[in-house]
């Protein structure tokens, strides 16, 4: 993305290393996680060290999720869970997050 001068983010689905994620915090793009940080250890770790100012949260389609999803394809209805997963990481109430969400996405969106 440096060699491109990018100036405005959002990195979908993030699932880079540490490395890249810290890049993208320098960069002050905006990063996404959606309903596999539920049961990814990895995805987690990289939410807890995602700026809080940057995070968004998303499903995705047509992708079928396992586990606790039931290999059903990407729907709104899963973004609850991503919220309260996400709140129960940063030690968030899932309301204190809702509004965090909120937040960030009217600024990534310039609204």
């Amino acid at each position: 993305m440096t060699s491109y001068d990018t100036k405005h983010a959002l990195l979908h689905w993030f699932d880079g290393s540490k490395k890249q994620l810290q890049k993208a915090m320098d960069m002050d793009f905006f990063v996404s996680f959606g309903p596999v940080m539920i049961y990814a250890n990895d995805k987690q770790i990289l939410l807890s060290k995602t700026s809080e100012s940057k995070i968004l949260v998303e499903t995705d389609g047509p992708v079928r999720f396992s586990r606790c999803f039931e290999m059903k394809c990407g729907q709104i209805s899963f973004i609850p869970s991503v919220i309260f997963c996400a709140s129960k990481i940063l030690e968030k109430t899932f309301d204190e997050m809702s509004l965090l969400l909120e937040e960030n996405t009217k600024r990534f969106l310039g609204i």
